[in-house]
């Protein structure tokens, strides 16, 4: 276990480890425990807590200065495995895509085919109710997309939406006298 770790110097951490189970009966540290030769054990894990407001990036974590004590006859040199510390950058949320199909003068257009289209050209379908309600959910937000409409009886203008939160008022009118 951690026996005490402290920051003293911004960018490094000191720590020490102890409290490991004893198998040596004449151990003279109960709180050191033996591991045989050849054998590896994990004696520390550090956990990181990053900043909301982090960059992100990779950061080498180099693990220096390492050194143990042992009571045993044997000569102990620990050995110490360095790593990455990578923070991720945030993605962006998943988000719903909604709204109505409407005729110029108001009314609901049910069963009107809904596209729409990212910048990839990856297509996605829904069709309106009775209402004239659609909706797509699962969109990845931070993206513009291509809403287009067909419709037997009507025509309508392709309709663009940078969607970075839900959109539940996306009203598609079809055009005057189509």
């Amino acid at each position: 276990s951690v026996r005490s770790c402290n920051i003293a110097t911004a960018g490094t951490i000191n720590c020490s480890v102890g409290g490991f189970p004893n198998n040596q009966a004449g151990s003279s540290d109960a709180g050191i425990g033996e591991i045989a030769a050849g054998n590896n054990q994990i004696l520390i894990t550090v956990t990181f807590t990053i900043a909301a407001m982090a960059q992100p990036g990779t950061t080498p974590l180099t693990l220096s200065n390492v050194n143990a004590s042992s009571d045993a006859p044997q000569l102990f040199t620990p050995t110490a495995t360095n790593g990455m510390v990578t923070i991720l950058a945030p993605t962006a949320a998943n988000a719903s895509v909604g709204g109505r199909v409407l005729t110029a003068g108001g009314r609901s257009v049910s069963k009107a085919q809904v596209t729409l289209t990212d910048s990839q050209g990856q297509v996605r379908e829904a069709r309106s109710n009775s209402f004239g309600y659609f909706k797509f959910t699962d969109v990845q937000a931070g993206e513009t997309y291509i809403i287009t409409v067909r419709s037997k009886q009507y025509t309508f203008s392709p309709k663009v939406v940078n969607v970075t939160q839900d959109l539940s008022d996306v009203d598609l009118i079809a055009l005057p006298n189509g």
